[in-house]
């Protein structure tokens, strides 16, 4: 039985990217921070010195052409300038149009029903910079996170609630966290003084046994 080996090939791709207000000197400066994610996603995201771009793939009419200025050794006219050589570097037809985005941060959500902020909802999405095509997947990702932390909250609440009814039966709990033991063993003060209480007489009777021997 032959076993074929299987070979990665990587290609690289030419893509045209154009952005919406944004300087063209930014790239070249010495200092330039620039990182992208989501290259090979429908909505690859670009932070270029702290500014987030997001980015959509357009179909183009025709090729977009590359070319690199060839340096020209001639002395140059004093009178009439002279048209600068160029010389074709590629092409390619992938176009991406880079539009400007604001982050902010992530809203807490914990059920606050008097708090318009802390519910999960489109109009809050979209405040918070969401693009569209993400709110949908967000808003589900939101509403199962918030239900998570209300169930969670209700278990500690109830878990409270618990805790204090056995303290005011005069119970003692073993352990002092819900964490470090929830299925706690409960304990009567009771017990405890009639154990101590057995404890003394057991003592005494040893005490007399000794003083009855001398």
């Amino acid at each position: 039985m032959e076993k074929n080996d299987e070979v990665s090939d990587s290609e690289e791709i030419l893509v045209y990217v154009e952005f919406e207000v944004l300087d063209d000197n930014v790239f070249n400066e010495k200092q330039l921070q620039l990182d992208m994610i989501g290259i090979d996603t429908e909505h690859p995201i670009m932070q270029i010195n702290g500014k987030f771009y997001e980015g959509t793939y357009e179909d183009i009419v025709g090729t977009y052409m590359f070319f690199t200025k060839t340096n020209d050794s001639a002395m140059s006219d004093p009178v009439f300038d002279i048209a600068p050589n160029f010389k074709y570097f590629a092409k390619t037809k992938k176009f991406l149009k880079m539009q400007r985005i604001f982050i902010k941060s992530r809203t807490e959500v914990l059920g606050d029903s008097e708090n318009n902020q802390c519910i999960p909802n489109s109009y809050t999405l979209k405040q918070a910079g969401i693009p569209l095509q993400y709110r949908a997947e967000a808003l589900l990702f939101w509403k199962t996170m918030r239900s998570n932390r209300l169930n969670a909250l209700h278990s500690y609440l109830e878990k409270q609630r618990i805790r204090q009814q056995k303290k005011s039966q005069g119970i003692i709990l073993e352990s002092e966290s819900d964490e470090d033991n929830p299925f706690a063993i409960y304990e009567h003060k009771e017990e405890t003084f009639n154990l101590d209480k057995s404890d003394h007489i057991h003592v005494d009777s040893q005490k007399g046994l000794i003083n009855s021997d001398n």
